[in-house]
């Protein structure tokens, strides 16, 4: 074989090779953008809620919202790498202990002086969850 066939061909298979692993790389970004935005979707109602600031945090973080915030968890963690996960685990603890918090607790209805100081709180540690599903 002359020398310039054995080029084109060793060219050949690295751009095959290069192309590959690029194709795979813009692939592994869509699924996880993908996977992000439904896993911050679920979380829309709850934040509107709390910034509207019109019902106290027990009232927003629910049982309800709680299990679909889970099922939502379950489903985006696969997509994580493993620096990410435990990152993502702890902002996720955060969020748990901080809505656990509220359960048994009687809020009374309209307690404003309370909304003032727990909804900033709430949202933060919702925005802190979030940041594990931004666009990157």
């Amino acid at each position: 074989m002359s020398e310039s066939v054995v080029a084109a061909l060793v060219g050949a298979i690295v751009g095959g090779v290069i192309a590959y692993f690029s194709a795979l790389y813009m692939y592994r970004r869509s699924v996880l953008s993908q996977a992000a935005a439904k896993f911050r979707s679920q979380f829309v109602d709850e934040i509107l809620l709390l910034e509207k600031g019109s019902l106290d945090v027990p009232r927003v973080l629910t049982d309800e919202a709680y299990t679909k915030h889970l099922k939502a968890k379950i489903e985006f963690e696969p997509y994580l790498g493993a620096g990410e996960s435990r990152s993502f685990s702890e902002a996720w603890n955060r969020y748990f202990e901080y809505r656990g918090f509220f359960i048994g607790q009687n809020v009374a209805p309209g307690s404003i002086d309370v909304r003032g100081n727990e909804i900033p709180k709430a949202l933060a540690v919702i925005q802190d969850l979030l940041f594990h599903a931004q666009h990157r």
